[in-house]
């Protein structure tokens, strides 16, 4: 009988050790309306060396409206 006891009392413990961490693992939520990987950005390089502009553009991937446009002097960009 002690014998039964015990293998019932392992298998409950094995069971729970299983099952809880995938319960736990199963309940995390992820929240993206904060911003995160929301906004794009993209430029580009117009002109000869000397008088290279950069132009940069920053667009919102949620709604697909340009938040922000730049014109800018190579030798400040980098």
């Amino acid at each position: 009988m002690q014998k039964n006891k015990n293998l019932f009392t392992g298998i409950i413990i094995g069971m729970c050790i299983v099952t809880v961490p995938l319960i736990l693992m199963g309940s995390t939520t992820l929240n993206y309306d904060d911003g995160i990987g929301r906004y794009q950005i993209s430029n580009t390089g117009i002109g000869k060396s000397e008088s290279e502009k950069i132009y940069e553009v920053i667009i919102d991937t949620k709604t697909g409206r340009v938040v922000s446009r730049k014109k800018v002097n190579h030798t400040l960009y980098y």
